[in-house]
């Protein structure tokens, strides 16, 4: 991507090779990486140290009344699958 870039990660989860976002950042010092918990996925530990990463633990885009929502949208699913199944 070269130097001097910003690379925001908006997408539920990583999207990058980790090795290869460790290489470009340390390649290009006035680059940056910033990211939210889900940007960051299981490449957290890999990647926390290194300081043109700029990551905030708190997920963007999740109020409450979203996780409320999809937990009802799940119970619904379940309910439904429950009544449809056959009985044993």
């Amino acid at each position: 991507m070269g130097d001097r870039k910003i690379l925001v990660n908006t997408s539920v989860g990583p999207t990058f090779e980790v090795d290869a976002l460790k290489k470009w950042l340390g390649t290009c010092k006035h680059s940056y990486y910033l990211c939210d918990a889900t940007g960051m996925g299981v490449a957290r530990d890999a990647l926390k140290d290194i300081p043109n990463v700029l990551y905030t633990p708190y997920i963007s885009g999740k109020p409450i009344q979203s996780v409320e929502r999809l937990s009802q949208k799940a119970l619904a699913n379940i309910r439904t699958f429950l009544s449809e199944a056959p009985q044993v």
